[in-house]
């Protein structure tokens, strides 16, 4: 079963999910980020431009946290681009000794989902505010239909700087 809702806290989605039959599924791109807890290890999602094929085994359960387009950069503290199409394990991006704390606290949690979710905004509190409106200029723009040309001139950048800045902001 999967459930999601939005955050009240940050431009974050919440979900959770309980796999109930054995097999293998997709997980199609979104371009988001995500931070996942898997019941034993918390793991980065970076921005995919494939599916990602996953293993279902039944009763396994996660929550996780889903940033918006643009703002996983903020809380993962590196460019989108590093962690495009990839699953890395949260110690290799925050440090071992970091998420060794983070993993016995949120093992002990009584709502996993909850704790991520004000992990997050504590985290995002301080981002970079240029970043944000970097990041919802661009989706806003893509959402209207706006092309390429449109979209750096409303940014005010050149197409190749708004491609290098995409890079980081989005994967």
């Amino acid at each position: 079963m999967y459930a999601e809702r939005r955050s009240r806290l940050a431009p974050l989605t919440v979900w959770t999910r309980t796999v109930e039959v054995a097999g293998s599924e997709r997980v199609l791109p979104d371009g988001c980020m995500d931070l996942i807890w898997s019941g034993e290890q918390l793991i980065v999602a970076g921005p995919d431009t494939l599916a990602h094929a996953v293993e279902n085994t039944p009763g396994a359960r996660y929550a996780a946290v889903r940033c918006v387009p643009g703002i996983g950069p903020a809380l993962f503290g590196l460019p989108a681009d590093t962690l495009r199409d990839r699953r890395v394990p949260l110690a290799d991006v925050w440090g071992e000794r970091a998420v060794r704390v983070l993993t016995e606290r949120i093992a002990g949690a009584a709502d996993p989902a909850a704790f991520l979710e004000r992990l997050a905004a504590e985290r995002l509190r301080d981002h970079d505010a240029d970043a944000a409106r970097f990041a919802d200029a661009v989706v806003g723009e893509l959402r209207a239909g706006a092309d390429i040309a449109a979209i750096a001139a409303e940014v005010n950048l050149s197409e190749r700087q708004l491609h290098r800045r995409s890079l980081t902001a989005f994967g």
